[in-house]
């Protein structure tokens, strides 16, 4: 599995495309995240949500973002380092007040390296 790495203190982004499966386990389009009102992952106890606001650790549905685009921006979260199978769930008032679980996206939770 190919992990994906966060800096703690540090502003590098994830950038992931969230894809629908289609009719075959190989076919999957971009997700339309426009009417996606919060996302949530989650670190061992911790967990990262965000409603969609410019300045938020989850971003999605942004000028110049690819359709399905979400941008993680973990570096400021409280999270212990490590590696994780951060589950992704995503949340529509209007249909799904309960949330999606999109997921699991699989990041490595590295210390600030200037830190030490």
């Amino acid at each position: 599995m190919n992990y994906e790495t966060c800096y703690l203190g540090h502003s590098n982004s994830i950038d992931i495309v969230l894809k629908s499966q289609g009719a075959t386990s190989t076919s999957s389009s971009a997700v339309d995240l426009a009417t996606i009102d919060w996302m949530s992952l989650t670190f061992g106890s911790v967990v990262v949500t965000s409603t969609n606001n410019a300045t938020q650790a989850i971003r999605w549905a942004k000028a110049g973002y690819v359709t399905g685009e979400c941008r993680l921006f973990l570096g400021e979260a409280t999270m212990a380092t490590g590696a994780y199978d951060a589950p992704l769930i995503v949340y529509d008032a209007g249909d799904t007040t309960l949330g999606i679980m999109w997921g699991y996206i699989p990041i490595r939770v590295k210390s600030d390296p200037e830190g030490t």
